[in-house]
C-alpha cells in the first residue's frame, strides 16, 4: 500500500480518480463528485488530496475542501473501490486526512456521503464512529425546461466583470453570512478561474441583484447562487438558472447540476421550476468523540 498526499492532482491522477468515482457511483448508486482542485482552499500549501494505491492501482481517495479560515468546518470527501473495501483502506484515508487537518490547525470537519450509500450499508456509521447530521442537501440535475418563462425586460443578464467583484462580494457576504474578505476572495477566485463562468443579474440601472458561478470542468455545476434579499420570492432565481442553462447549452453539451439545502424549500421549488430534478440526498457526517 502506498499513500500519496498532494496539493494538486496531475492529469493522470485526475483520470484515475474519475475512473474510481465512476466505479463507485455505479456500485453504490451515488452521484456526488468532489471538486478536483484546491484553488478555493484557504491554505494553498495544505495537501488537499490523499491517494491510496494498492498494487499500483488507485484504490482509495480523499479530498479536503477547506475554503474557510482555521475555525471553520472542512468538508472531507472519501471513496474506496468496492472490491477494495474491508481492507482498512477507508480507515487509513480517514486517519491520514484528519492528521493533515490537525497539522495545519483545523479542528472541525465533516465527511460527505449519500443516503443511498447509508441505506445499503446500515452498519457503516457505527463501524467508523461517525454520526449523521439532521440537515441534508439535495443534488439536483437538469432534465428539461418545464415552463416558458416570461422575459423580464427590467433586468439584464451578463457575464461578471472585474468592476462587479467588490459589490458582488459584499452581496455574497450578506447572502451566506460570511465575512466580506472571504466572500470577495471566493468571487475573485471564480472570476479568474479558466474553468468557471460567472453570471450576474442587474436592473436596467445596473444594480446587482443576483449572481451564480458555474464550474465547467466535467459538467456544468452551478454554485454560490444568490438573489439580493429585496428581490427574493419574485422568480429571479428561476429566471437566472434558466438563462444560464440556455446560454451554456449553446456551447459544449454537458449536464447541469446544482446543490441545495433540503430545508430551503423556496430554492428547491425555484430549481424544479427551471427544470431540475432531485437525484440524490447528500448527508454530512460528524466524528463522535
Amino acid at each position: 500500500m502506498e499513500i500519496v498526499k498532494t496539493t494538486k492532482l496531475s492529469q493522470q491522477q485526475i483520470d484515475d480518480v474519475q475512473q474510481l468515482l465512476k466505479t463507485v457511483h455505479h456500485a453504490d448508486q451515488t452521484y456526488r463528485s468532489p471538486y478536483l482542485s484546491n484553488q478555493y482552499n484557504y491554505l494553498s500549501e495544505m495537501p488537499a488530496f490523499v491517494l491510496l494505491y494498492a498494487n499500483h492501482v488507485l484504490s482509495g481517495f480523499s479530498m479536503l475542501y477547506a475554503d474557510g479560515e482555521l475555525d471553520e468546518i472542512v468538508e472531507l470527501y472519501l471513496n474506496v473501490l468496492p472490491q477494495s473495501r474491508r481492507n482498512g483502506y477507508g480507515t487509513t484515508l480517514m486517519l491520514e486526512s484528519e492528521a493533515i487537518l490537525h497539522q495545519f490547525g483545523y479542528q472541525k470537519f465533516q465527511y460527505i456521503t449519500e443516503m443511498n450509500f447509508l441505506k445499503s450499508n446500515p452498519t457503516f456509521l457505527e463501524h467508523v464512529g461517525l454520526t449523521a447530521e439532521t440537515d441534508h442537501e439535495y443534488q439536483m440535475r437538469w432534465q428539461h425546461s418545464q415552463y416558458d418563462l416570461a422575459n423580464r425586460t427590467a433586468v439584464k443578464f451578463q457575464r461578471l466583470q472585474q468592476a462587479d467583484i467588490e459589490n458582488i462580494g459584499e452581496l455574497n457576504a450578506l447572502a451566506f453570512e460570511m465575512n466580506i474578505e472571504e466572500a470577495t476572495r471566493a468571487i475573485t477566485t471564480a472570476f479568474h478561474d479558466d474553468g468557471t463562468v460567472c453570471f450576474v443579474l442587474k436592473t436596467l440601472n445596473d444594480e446587482d441583484i443576483g449572481y451564480c458561478a458555474v464550474d465547467n470542468s466535467t459538467e456544468y455545476y452551478l454554485y454560490n447562487l444568490f438573489i439580493k434579499r429585496e428581490y427574493r420570492n419574485q422568480g429571479y432565481a428561476t429566471y437566472l438558472v434558466d438563462l444560464i442553462v440556455r446560454e451554456l447549452s449553446k456551447q459544449i453539451q454537458k449536464d447541469f447540476v446544482i446543490g441545495v439545502d433540503q430545508t430551503n424549500i423556496p430554492a428547491v421549488k425555484a430549481y424544479t421550476k427551471a427544470g431540475f430534478k432531485i437525484e440524490t440526498e447528500v448527508v454530512y457526517l460528524q466524528r463522535e468523540y
